[in-house]
């Protein structure tokens, strides 16, 4: 969506972020824009806004990478995804430190990668408590966890 309009971007985005519980987006340069008018039309609470440090990085990459190793996601048929994910660098620094970086190309900075990690990590944050009423759960209708971890409700 490069050289979509912002407005565009926004009605395409929008139904989406509606319609998930909680969403992570790239709030760093023009994206910053982006994440705080979808604050304000969905519900600030329902947005987190990311820019993009080498902290988050650290924050992001390895959870994706283990997801891929625990097969809890899987790679579709697609080329570009594919290769936005090879695109993805950890790099270690001669003192030890890690960083995270995809090189430019005429499709991105491994865009498609990094909203996969955004996605994974919006499911892992615990966003704060609706205003809206609790949901209840009727008696007898809560299951035991099953062995792969999910919980049937």
């Amino acid at each position: 969506m490069e050289t979509t309009p912002f407005h565009e971007q926004l009605s395409a985005i929008l139904p989406r972020a509606r319609a998930a519980g909680f969403s992570a987006i790239d709030a760093t340069g023009l994206g910053a824009m982006l994440a705080e008018e979808l604050g304000r039309q969905v519900g600030a609470g329902r947005i987190l806004p990311c820019a993009f440090t080498p902290a988050l990085k650290l924050e992001l990459f390895p959870p994706l990478r283990r997801h891929f190793e625990d097969k809890t996601v899987r790679i579709p048929i697609s080329r570009a995804v594919r290769e936005d994910l090879h695109g993805l660098q950890k790099i270690t620094s001669s003192t030890g430190a890690l960083r995270y970086q995809a090189a430019q190309t005429e499709d991105g900075h491994s865009d498609r990668a990094t909203a996969l990690a955004l996605a994974l990590h919006a499911g892992r944050q615990t966003p704060p408590p609706s205003r809206g009423s609790p949901r209840i759960i009727p008696r007898g209708r809560l299951q035991q966890t099953r062995r792969d971890g999910k919980i049937d409700l």
